[in-house]
């Protein structure tokens, strides 16, 4: 006897779901790829961001020992401080033109990170009277002053890692003569 039964076996919703996985499928891949365009896109903005603020603190950092070293050359000697009385004031330290106002030229270490050399610029000495119960009138009486004291405007000027990034810097030093 010879038996040969055969089975079907039949899926009532098999030819409906063809192709069903594959369309799932690529609209996942297509979320995923929208996803990981974002993420790379907020990172390389915050790279630039980053960037941007170390060339800012670069500046900053190469402006203020340029101010320093203003300072200094102003207290080593009368001397320095003579050559400042000769300068002339700096009218728009914004808009400095260093052809009309030429920086000092210092021995001034700068760091290989700085796009430019900082400079610096001392000007003349404003008087400031100390010492007494009132300030000077307007007729220029200084009575109950004590002598006065000269203030040097020094201005410095630095970029840091690339030529956009200026920071400016301005104070007064008062030289001890």
């Amino acid at each position: 006897m010879n038996d040969t039964t055969q089975h079907h076996v039949t899926y009532g919703t098999a030819p409906a779901q063809r192709g069903a996985v594959l369309v799932i499928s690529l609209i996942f891949l297509l979320l995923m790829t929208i996803i990981g365009v974002t993420t790379m896109q907020t990172t390389t903005l915050q790279e630039r961001m980053a960037g941007n603020t170390r060339d800012m603190n670069l500046a900053l950092q190469s402006a203020e020992s340029a101010l320093r070293d203003g300072e200094n050359w102003l207290a080593t000697s009368p001397a320095n401080r003579a050559q400042a009385d000769t300068h002339t004031e700096l009218p728009d330290p914004i808009a400095w033109d260093t052809t009309v106002n030429p920086p000092l030229s210092t021995t001034m270490t700068t760091s290989q990170y700085v796009a430019t050399p900082p400079i610096v610029y001392v000007a003349p000495p404003t008087q400031v009277f100390y010492g007494g119960s009132q300030a000077a009138d307007f007729a220029g009486t200084t009575s109950g002053m004590g002598p006065p004291a000269n203030y040097y405007p020094v201005t410095a000027q630095a970029s840091g890692g690339s030529p956009n990034a200026i920071v400016m810097l301005h104070t007064r030093f008062k030289a001890i003569e």
